[in-house]
């Protein structure tokens, strides 16, 4: 089989709704942070005391070094420059400040005050957000399985994606393990085993991240906080992968699944290709039934509806793996008002969903630098 695969069709992917219309979290706190610096700009004073005050000049195209000369003049000192819009940072005696506006070659004087970045509680707040782990936790009720002792402690889940990279919430004892890299960025020492598309590290924190310390609102944490990542990579940083080495890949993850005590219970496989023909003779479903066989639960994204049809995704299509669609909590727990969104691949009628899960917006670990991390900022 020589078809592709694509990732970034998991019912977990928090970028969906960017291409859809709704103001990214970084442009609403960019707009925000517009209004701080407008808000910000004090009025100068039309006389003071003599104190040196901290001021952002800005040049009139032309004027050369003219307004560093005119701040000197006025007992003032030139420090930073910007580049960016042609201005220096000086401090200056706030008696010569109206002078200084007045002098040829300066466009505006601004006092440098302190801008404060707009969010709740000065940092990102996950009892706010609908989509945080902490909700998300929360609307599927994983705190009281928690509290009953299963935090997936001494189960392995492996994660068949695009790699993983150890940021924070991932970086405990064994948390994360290496398997294979079937990639085609495995033969380079710094890529290898490395997310450079962004999609994995995000998959493995909603899977089994957790920051040091108790399970609490502080600390993020993912549904099965004491499981390990068995992390295979397939993906390059485009988030593509041929169908043979997701085979390769399902092969080396049963082959090793009980390898040093791993105990790999869980296979996750968060994409999907088009199931042109039936489950029972394509290879990939064949792979994931293989698996299941093997003592190995196997759950896998139902897909985007990213072929315009209704039926799941290969290998979501064939009856024996978990076919996982999204729901949207609309923000709450009571889930009388969850939704399917119109982009869950709801089935045909012969095979459909097994369950849905929360899947819109849901806020998880990024990968620096990654694809994804630079594309939807």
């Amino acid at each position: 089989m020589t078809g592709g695969l694509k990732l970034g069709q998991a019912l977990s992917i928090s970028w969906n709704d960017s291409k859809k219309g709704n103001v990214p979290r970084a442009l609403a706190l960019l707009l925000a942070l517009t209004a701080v610096l407008a808000s910000a700009r004090a009025s100068l004073p039309v006389s003071g005391s003599g104190e040196t005050i901290s001021v952002i000049v800005r040049k009139l195209p032309g004027s050369g070094a003219q307004p560093e000369r005119v701040v000197e003049g006025l007992g003032g000192e030139v420090r930073d420059h910007i580049g960016l819009i042609d201005a220096f940072v000086a401090d200056v005696p706030d008696d010569e400040l109206v002078h200084l506006r007045r002098s040829a070659g300066i466009h505006s004087v601004t006092p440098n005050g302190r801008v404060q970045l707009l969010s709740e509680n000065g940092g990102y707040a996950p009892e706010s957000d609908p989509g945080s782990m902490l909700n998300t936790s929360n609307s599927v009720k994983a705190p009281y399985y928690w509290h009953k002792g299963f935090t997936g402690q001494g189960v392995t889940v492996a994660l068949i994606d695009s790699g993983v990279v150890p940021v924070g919430g991932l970086t405990g004892s064994g948390k994360v393990i290496n398997g294979a890299d079937l990639s085609f960025e495995s033969q380079a020492d710094h890529l290898r085993y490395l997310d450079t598309f962004g999609h994995g590290t995000h998959m493995a924190g909603i899977i089994a991240g957790r920051d040091a310390g108790p399970l609490t609102e502080e600390n993020f944490a993912g549904i099965a906080p004491d499981a390990r990542v068995l992390s295979v990579k397939v993906a390059n940083a485009n988030g593509a992968a041929d169908v043979s080495q997701v085979l390769a890949a399902i092969d080396w993850v049963v082959q090793h699944r009980n390898d040093n005590g791993m105990n790999v219970r869980v296979l996750n496989l968060s994409f999907g290709t088009d199931g042109t023909q039936a489950y029972t003779l394509d290879p990939l479903a064949y792979a994931a039934e293989v698996a299941w066989h093997r003592g190995i639960v196997v759950v896998v994204a139902g897909g985007n509806a990213g072929f315009g049809t209704p039926k799941l995704n290969n290998p979501a299509y064939d009856p024996y793996v978990i076919a996982v669609g999204a729901s949207d909590t609309r923000g709450t727990y009571d889930t009388s008002d969850d939704t399917v969104p119109e982009w869950s691949s709801k089935g045909d009628g012969a095979r459909n969903p097994d369950l849905v899960a929360p899947g819109k917006s849901i806020v998880s670990l990024r990968a620096p630098g990654s694809n994804v991390d630079l594309s939807y900022p």
